[in-house]
């Protein structure tokens, strides 16, 4: 174990050399060499990931390192998605913490550290449809579908002069067009709502908010769709009356 462990950790750190220095020769996405190195060092830290985990701790508290500083912290553990994918989001509803997993599914996270799965579909984003089209000509050869990066992206609690409504962000396929957006679409909630267990929706009952423009065409570089890079954090305006999508 410990020799496998110590060749993944080499792989890594000569991908990682090698693309910095490819990187900082041309920058150009469309390099071969940049491609094939972006792609070994991917393949390697998912590789890792599903063996050891992203954290590491004693079981009961978890170390990890964020962008500025690292955490000590009790886990809550969730069972594990249909699919494999990355991403995720949360939002503070009352007393609890709802959160959006990458395909979509909604838990709220109680207080005493309990979880629940609501009852509340998100919006069809077309995922199903996008994992067919990777499966056929023309984007079967010469395209790079990833579908674990195919994602729903930030979910953001509003209540303000506009009303009370939880907002969602995603990347959406068009497959009557053959394309992708990046949308945010508003559930609108009752006023008797306190507690995110009294919601149920279906995914017909949100409404898109916004949509960007133009509907993109699959690309050939990198992978088809680069997901992972759609942003989508969404932020209230201080006047309340506003959002702010990232795109």
């Amino acid at each position: 174990m410990k020799k496998f462990i110590g060749i993944l950790v080499a792989a890594c750190l000569v991908s990682l050399v090698a693309g910095l220095f490819l990187e900082s020769y041309n920058r150009d996405a469309e390099s071969g060499p940049f491609h094939m190195v972006n792609k070994t060092t991917d393949r390697l830290s998912r590789e890792i990931r599903e063996r050891f985990g992203d954290t590491f701790g004693d079981g009961n508290n978890i170390y990890f390192e964020t962008t500025l500083i690292g955490l000590d912290a009790e886990p809550i553990r969730f069972p594990s998605t249909a699919r494999w994918g990355i991403g995720g989001a949360l939002a503070p509803f009352g007393d609890d913490i709802v959160v959006l997993r990458f395909d979509g599914t909604l838990l709220s996270v109680h207080p005493d550290g309990s979880w629940s799965e609501l009852k509340v579909a998100v919006p069809e984003n077309g995922f199903e449809a996008f994992e067919e089209a990777g499966e056929k000509p023309p984007y079967n050869k010469g395209y790079t579908f990833r579908p674990d990066r195919f994602r729903y992206n930030d979910i953001l609690f509003y209540d303000g002069p506009l009303g009370r409504r939880i907002l969602v962000s995603y990347t959406k396929y068009h497959p009557e067009k053959e394309c992708f957006t990046n949308a945010v679409s508003q559930l609108v909630l009752p006023p008797n709502v306190s507690e995110a267990s009294q919601i149920e929706a279906s995914a017909d009952d949100w409404s898109v908010l916004f949509e960007t423009e133009p509907c993109l065409p699959f690309r050939q570089i990198e992978e088809a769709v680069m997901g992972e890079e759609a942003g989508g954090t969404l932020a209230v305006a201080p006047d309340g009356r506003s959002i702010y999508p990232s795109t």
